[in-house]
């Protein structure tokens, strides 16, 4: 009986330690693409979108922000099975060059 219950807790920590990669892994990513954004001349603003089923700090955060008042995604609080799945849009000041 013991050992079932030590492999379930070792797949329970192996799941976190996964669900913490990839939080990392999509934070470092969604940092480069702010960084991107903050940097094009062509970006006047950053809008944060978010899907239908957002959790409630994901909807706070849901908005239009200058480009230095951008908070980072993903949000730290979120709820949403699945994680956070906010977006960075740019605002474009002009289409083409």
């Amino acid at each position: 009986m013991e050992n079932k219950d030590t492999t379930i807790n070792t797949s329970q920590a192996d799941n976190t330690n996964l669900l913490t990669d990839n939080v990392e892994n999509r934070r470092s990513e969604l940092n480069k693409a702010l960084s991107k954004l903050v940097n094009n001349p062509r970006v006047s603003r950053i809008t944060i979108a978010v899907s239908a089923d957002v959790c409630t700090p994901g909807r706070n955060v849901q908005g239009t922000y200058a480009k230095q008042n951008t908070p980072e995604i993903p949000v730290d609080a979120c709820s949403r099975p699945g994680g956070c799945n906010c977006r960075y849009i740019p605002v474009l000041n002009e289409i083409f060059p």
